[in-house]
């Protein structure tokens, strides 16, 4: 009777390995903390501080991986665990791109060149608002 008993625990510990991942902003490489990870289809953490993911104990195979944040496009693909093995791995979130086009100036730098940030009365010539040399 023991026998039997010992062979199902052993089938309810299938072989698992670990997760490591890193996740960054494609543009300026910055680590990005609070990413949302879901691996198949189940939410499973998010990243620390650091733009740290890690956990143990996921079953080895092909998994579906996303990762999600505000203000970032999601990414989706997959990712293969092997057991007793832990490659880390970086996943780049590219961010929205209106994000950028929002913020004005540094107050170091009035005189911006993006005139996307200017102001209306900023984009005429000085000759047309009644100005002379």
């Amino acid at each position: 009777m023991l026998i039997p008993l010992l062979s199902l625990l052993n089938l309810a510990t299938a072989p698992a390995g670990s997760l490591d991942f890193q996740v960054v902003e494609v543009v300026r490489h910055l680590r990005l903390q609070a990413a949302t990870i879901t691996v198949d289809g189940t939410v499973v953490g998010a990243t620390n501080g650091i733009g740290v993911f890690r956990k143990d104990g996921v079953a080895t195979g092909t998994h579906a991986l996303t990762i999600s944040l505000p203000g970032y496009n999601d990414f989706s693909g997959t990712f293969n665990v092997v057991q007793g093995s832990t490659p880390v791995q970086e996943f780049e979130l590219i961010p929205f791109v209106n994000q950028f086009l929002l913020k004005g100036p540094e107050r170091s730098q009035p005189y911006s060149r993006n005139t996307d940030t200017w102001a209306p009365s900023r984009l005429t010539k000085p000759e047309d608002r009644g100005c002379r040399h």
